[in-house]
C-alpha cells in the first residue's frame, strides 16, 4: 500500500515538473509565421515577446536567430521599422556575439528614422 502511494506521488511530481517546463520557442515561431500570414501584427508582437530560446542548444539557437533575422528583414523592406527592430533586438537577446550583422541593420533603422550620428546603444 505504501509503495502505491509513493509511486503515485512520484508520478504526480513528474507530471507537474513536465507541465512547468518552458514552452518551446519553435511553437512561438510557428505562431509568428501564422499570424504574419493572416496579417495580425499584434499577435506577432505578443508571440515575439514570449519567444525564449536561451535553453536551446547552440545549433538550434542559430536556426531560430536566422528565422528572426529573416522576419526582421521582411519588415524592414516593408518600411515597418518598429517591428523590424523588435525582431532584430530579439535576435540579439538570444546571442549577441553570434549576431553581429544585426547591429548594422539596427544602425540602418536609426539612420532611416533620422539619426545623424551613430547610436552606441546598438
Amino acid at each position: 500500500m505504501a509503495k502505491k502511494i509513493l509511486l503515485t506521488v512520484a508520478g504526480l511530481a513528474l507530471l507537474v515538473s513536465l507541465s512547468m517546463a518552458a514552452p518551446s520557442p519553435w511553437g512561438n515561431l510557428k505562431k509568428i509565421y501564422f499570424y504574419e500570414a493572416s496579417g495580425n501584427l499584434d499577435e506577432v508582437e505578443k508571440n515575439l515577446e514570449r519567444l525564449d530560446a536561451q535553453a536551446l542548444p547552440p545549433a538550434e539557437k542559430i536556426e531560430v536567430m536566422k528565422s528572426l533575422a529573416e522576419l526582421g528583414d521582411r519588415y524592414y523592406q516593408k518600411d515597418n521599422d518598429g517591428l523590424a527592430e523588435a525582431f532584430y533586438r530579439k535576435t540579439l537577446s538570444i546571442s549577441p556575439r553570434d549576431a553581429w550583422p544585426i547591429y548594422n541593420k539596427l544602425e540602418k533603422i536609426s539612420r532611416r528614422r533620422g539619426g545623424l550620428t551613430w547610436n552606441f546603444a546598438n
